[in-house]
């Protein structure tokens, strides 16, 4: 029996299409969802507060990443499946789109997403955690872009708060006091911050065969997704499935994109290794 990868209806994102998913840029150069591309001169790799650089000893060879993706999608262990059974039973995941704000914090979304991932995977109960908690403080309470790497030293030293003391879209300051204590509860206690290109395209699929999902900005696109799964594509290449941060408005259902090879390198990208739930 042939094992599927990529689900029916499921667009791939390639060289050929992949102009319809460009998000547009203000003057600035920020995109419509809130995606700036990393200042690396500002940003050295491996630079901010509690991260560190991708262990060697987690790199994969692509014989390896093929085997474990493929032995995932035949029993159903993925992580894009986790996220949909956690859905199905009733865990809302998010979206940066509310009635009253459209936020431009794509770039913390991706990184929560991941970070919920993580603690959810534990198997322990947790509530939903804003993002807006890590995203409006960096920005000064200002619906700003940025890219996913600059959530770490906030994450490592503050945590994210739970829904109940910062309702999510709301990015006032009013919330940020009242917050702390229960935002310490779920702190990234070890991140890795990840190569860009080739090297890092190949750091993400390992971690990804690791279990470990990979928050990625895409310059291309001018968003940033959190990447979950491995994909081995209809022509043999391999690709990832990113989880979006546009879920269903209604329902909560996650949108998943999947990125050949080209598009899925990302310009940047970190690994919320370790999560603490207190």
């Amino acid at each position: 029996m042939s094992v599927v990868h990529v689900h029916p209806g499921e667009v791939v994102i390639d060289d050929f299409n992949h102009k319809h998913f460009v998000m547009p840029r203000d003057k600035d150069g920020v995109s419509s969802t809130g995606y700036i591309e990393r200042d690396w001169s500002a940003q050295p790799l491996g630079s901010l507060v509690g991260s560190r650089t991708f262990p060697k000893e987690l790199m994969l060879d692509e014989k390896t990443i093929r085997e474990i993706a493929t032995e995932k999608a035949a029993k159903k262990e993925r992580a894009s499946d986790f996220i949909m059974a956690k859905w199905r039973g009733g865990f809302k995941w998010y979206r940066q789109q509310y009635p009253w704000i459209h936020t431009n914090y794509c770039w913390c979304y991706a990184v929560i997403h991941a970070c919920t991932y993580n603690l959810l995977r534990t198997g322990q109960p947790i509530p939903r955690l804003t993002p807006e908690s890590v995203a409006a403080p960096i920005k000064n309470y200002r619906n700003n872009g940025g890219w996913g790497t600059q959530t770490i030293p906030m994450l490592v030293n503050e945590g994210i708060a739970p829904e109940a003391d910062w309702p999510m879209g709301r990015i006032d300051r009013q919330y940020y006091e009242p917050s702390r204590a229960n935002a310490k509860l779920y702190c990234m206690t070890e991140v890795y911050d990840l190569d860009d290109g080739e090297t890092g395209w190949w750091q993400k699929l390992s971690l990804l065969s690791h279990n470990l999902p990979v928050p990625s900005g895409y310059s291309w696109m001018g968003h940033e997704m959190d990447s979950v799964d491995v994909v081995i594509l209809d022509n043999g290449g391999l690709g990832c499935r990113d989880h979006d941060s546009y879920s269903n408005a209604s329902t909560g259902e996650p949108n998943f994109r999947v990125l050949d090879s080209r598009k899925g390198r990302a310009d940047d990208q970190l690994c919320p290794r370790v999560m603490t739930a207190a």
